[in-house]
């Protein structure tokens, strides 16, 4: 199916990246800029007025506070989706090796575990 309405097929990936509540979130954001920008499927979409702004080529918006990360999303144009789809594959590597490097955490859950059995004997102990 073809939509010859569409006279602009560029279209704009998000991507989301979590970090830790201890991570350097201006340095996270600056890296995630850096990566995107260095791919050959990322477009400079912006307008003239944009640019001269400052607005950068690669947004990227803190969006969440999760119980474990704090969620940055970036926002890269492409001439199609499938070049997003590879964009963001690749992206998501290149900002793993970085993060390592430069010391930002992608954080996974913690849990503790107390069984049942010892908060009995626990119990018995404090009677």
């Amino acid at each position: 199916m073809i939509n010859d309405s569409i006279e602009d097929a560029k279209v704009c990936r998000w991507m989301d990246f979590g970090i830790s509540y201890d991570s350097d979130i201006d340095k996270a954001i600056e890296i995630i800029q850096q990566q995107a920008i260095r791919h050959p499927n990322c477009l400079d979409n912006r307008t003239e007025d944009e640019k001269k702004e400052g607005i950068h080529q690669v947004v990227v918006r803190l969006t969440a506070f999760g119980d474990f990360s704090i969620i940055l999303r970036a926002f890269a144009w492409v001439n199609k989706t499938s070049e997003g789809f590879v964009l963001h594959t690749d992206i998501n590597r290149a900002i793993k090796k970085r993060f390592d490097q430069e010391g930002i955490e992608i954080p996974f859950p913690y849990r503790t575990i107390v069984y049942k059995k010892d908060l009995d004997e626990e119990s018995q102990k404090e009677n």
